[in-house]
Parts: structure tokens; sequence; C-alpha cells
């Protein structure tokens, strides 16, 4: 994979798990996303992604492992954070 293309998959990962709230709001009316909603999970996800590639392709072992699980959990406290507010009242 070239240097230039390496967004590809983190972007690919990001919008194939963004159609999962995209059937559920056209399917069922109580997922409320808006706009903004599918910007900062589409950025959450292609962060998260980018993150687990780069983990990937710069580790191994143990160690990839570790930094995929890293990346991966740092991204769900984001999450959690953003829609419940676990440590702030950011999400509430």
């Amino acid at each position: 994979m070239s240097v230039h293309r390496d967004w590809l998959w983190p972007a690919g990962i990001a919008a194939g798990l963004l159609l999962i709230p995209a059937v559920a709001a056209r399917l069922s009316p109580a997922v409320h996303w808006g706009a903004g909603d599918f910007l900062a999970m589409g950025g959450l996800l292609f962060l998260a992604a980018l993150g687990a590639c780069m983990a990937w392709r710069h580790t191994s072992g143990l160690r990839r492992l570790v930094a995929i699980a890293a990346v991966l959990m740092f991204a769900a406290l984001v999450w959690a954070e953003l829609a419940v507010g676990v440590f702030t009242t950011w999400g509430s």
C-alpha cells in the first residue's frame, strides 16, 4: 500500500460502520441522529481505524495486540463520554 493511499482502509471501515446507524435511522423513529452526530462518529471511527491500521503496520507480536487494544479502548471511552457523559456532562 502506498503512502498516499493509507487513509483508504480506515475511511472504508468508518463508512461501512456508519451504515448501521444510517439504516437504523431510516427504519426506526427511535434513532434520532443528525448531521453532527454522523460527523462526530465518522471522525471517531476514522481516527480509531487509522490508529489500528498504524499499530498493525508498525508493530508486531504482543505489542501489536496491546497497541490495537489501547486504540480501540480509547475510542470506546471517547464514544461513551460523548454519548452519556461518563466523566463529565458533555454528552448529556
